[in-house]
């Protein structure tokens, strides 16, 4: 048994020293995993426990899978999803997802977090407003720039449906508008950056 996150050895064989377990609310589910440098592991998606502890949807775990109890951020206020993350080069933490606060701060489904945890108040570019706006991925290029990608009409204040940029300091770039549309709102679920930019 193991409760939304698991780990296989190389031959794809179960790490039996690997269970986590990430449990509670609703239909509990893990959608996004990066390891750190340092082989910590950022673990986001919907829960409301990891490793036996509270934790809003967002938690860390030391490369043995015993949790990191020094990183809480504390995600949201009802039912959160955290969908994407991203460490930049810098160390800190980009997230994406459905909630409206992180850190105890407003912050309209995407947020930055300092390497230790707390929130950096600094970038607060928002996507969208309201309820049933998401965003689902993104991704850092190799100048800093970010790329994110969901469910949202307004990015950083401005028109921009489900794809936008931002700079590294969070205010939007101007020079990219991909101007998407369709017959439903546009949902960007996955963003990669090729070698060529």
């Amino acid at each position: 048994p193991r409760a939304c996150l698991g780990r296989l050895n190389a031959d794809g064989t179960l790490d039996p020293t690997f269970n986590p377990r990430a449990e509670g609310g609703n239909s509990p589910f893990v959608d996004s995993l990066v390891v750190q440098a340092d082989g910590k592991i950022l673990v986001g998606g919907r829960f409301r426990t990891l490793g036996g502890q509270p934790r809003d949807s967002l938690g860390r775990l030391n490369a043995d899978g015993t949790l990191d109890t020094s990183f809480y951020p504390k995600v949201g206020i009802f039912a959160p999803h955290v969908h994407c993350l991203v460490v930049q080069a810098d160390g800190k933490i980009l997230l994406g997802g459905e909630f409206t606060m992180l850190g105890g701060q407003p912050r309209n489904h995407l947020g930055r977090l300092n390497a230790n945890g707390t929130l950096d108040p600094t970038f607060n570019p928002g996507a969208g407003d309201g309820n049933y706006l998401y965003v689902y991925s993104l991704a850092v290029q190799a100048d800093g720039k970010i790329l994110v990608g969901g469910v949202f009409i307004t990015l950083s204040g401005q028109l921009r449906y489900g794809l936008g940029r931002l700079n590294a300091d969070g205010t939007l770039d101007p020079t990219f508008n991909p101007e998407m549309g369709g017959v439903y709102a546009p949902h960007v679920h996955s963003l990669a950056v090729q070698a060529d930019g």
